[in-house]
């Protein structure tokens, strides 16, 4: 049985610092018994040169076991322990774009991030298409998107992402935030539509569409990232990606599967 040490990603929340460790190590629990190929062991506290790790033991870990883990919420780094040295294990995660797509919105109430990531991690891993998570486009939908916290971890997993809010200022909060995000960081982007959804001759809501590419390359073969929101008294966003993205030839289904979270 081979040891791996986690270093825990600092966070500036003091509440959530505090409750990273046992938190991770649930999530820790959650991969294990969802998709990795082999199990791992209660994950428990040490100290190494005065830092905090999360612990715990497991067979050698394959490529595939990597790639799940790579995608831990509150993961920094993965170390293998060789008596009192560490070696660091190579990690790829999913995400696409910068990170300061996730934080660089800053507001009252805004969810806590990498409890967001936790969040979109446990209903993936609870449902039957965790086994896709790194080679499938899924599609999440998030009800009570609020500014888009969710919505943007989906978009940084490659995901398609949809989302729903009554409010009209957090609507016009997120539009005013994605478009200029895209333009700065000079990401191919495409706005399908950005105006009213109208009802019987009257507006009812309004409705935000954007295609993104993470590169020239993936724009060229279509792999574009539509991202739109709409409603009906209630005023709805949506980001997705597109319906173009290839799937593994033993998908059960042609349908994009959905996995429902809100977080804000």
């Amino acid at each position: 049985m081979a040891r791996y040490a986690l270093l825990i990603l600092p966070s500036a929340n003091r509440v959530y610092a505090e409750a990273a460790a046992c938190l991770t190590a649930a999530e820790l629990a959650a991969f294990s018994d969802s998709v990795l190929g082999i199990p791992l062991s209660a994950a428990e506290v040490t100290r190494r040169g005065g830092v905090p790790y999360l612990e715990f033991e497991a067979g050698q870990l394959g490529p595939d076991d990597c790639a799940f883990l790579a995608n831990i919420s509150s993961l920094y780094a993965l170390f293998e322990v060789t008596g009192e040295l560490l070696r660091p294990v190579a990690l790829t995660g999913l995400d696409r774009y910068d990170d300061d797509l996730i934080t660089i919105q800053k507001y009252p109430g805004k969810t806590n991030e990498q409890f967001t990531k936790l969040l979109l991690n446990v209903t993936l891993l609870a449902s039957a298409f965790a086994p896709h998570m790194l080679c499938r486009k899924l599609a999440v939908l998030d009800p009570l998107c609020g500014r888009g916290t969710t919505l943007n971890q989906a978009l940084m997993y490659g995901y398609d992402a949809a989302g729903i809010d009554e409010d009209r200022k957090d609507f016009d909060a997120y539009r005013a935030f994605i478009k200029t995000w895209l333009t700065r960081k000079r990401i191919k982007h495409k706005v399908g539509y950005d105006g009213p959804v109208r009802r019987e001759g009257r507006a009812a809501g309004r409705r935000l569409q954007v295609s993104m590419a993470a590169s020239k390359d993936e724009q060229k073969a279509g792999r574009a990232v539509p991202s739109g929101s709409r409603g009906t008294r209630s005023w709805r966003r949506a980001l997705k990606p597109p319906p173009c993205w290839p799937r593994p030839a033993s998908s059960p289904s042609s349908r994009r599967p959905t996995c429902s979270s809100s977080t804000g």
